[in-house]
């Protein structure tokens, strides 16, 4: 999958520092994704690739139509993780196991906080 995403290259007005800076593009969150947060990152399908990075594309309501076409959240698996996936420092293929079964998008079990 791919998110979508901006990148630009700018000068800093009063240093002349090169900055090069990016972002994902969010979107409302929906589906079974809507309960875990009120936002989602927008996810391409694999035939907007190409549209997306599309330098001379610059008609604002084409690059709406190609952001507002993206993937279903409900195409997606996600289950519950250890708290500890919010401290930046942390390290481990232990933040990527599950904390009980997924059911219907939604990882349900144990309780888990560290």
């Amino acid at each position: 999958f791919c998110f979508a995403g901006l990148r630009a290259s700018w000068h800093h007005p009063q240093t002349g520092e090169r900055i090069d800076s990016c972002a994902i593009v969010t979107t409302a969150g929906a589906g079974s994704l809507a309960q875990v947060h009120e936002r989602m990152p927008v996810v391409l399908p694999e035939h907007s690739y190409a549209s997306w990075l599309d330098r001379k594309l610059t008609d604002h309501a084409k690059v709406s139509s190609i952001a507002e076409a993206h993937a279903l959240p409900d195409e997606f698996t996600h289950y519950k993780v250890r708290l500890l996936v919010n401290n930046a420092k942390a390290e481990g293929r232990e933040l990527l196991e599950p904390l009980g079964t997924e059911v219907g998008g939604v990882g349900t079990g144990s309780q888990r906080q560290d």
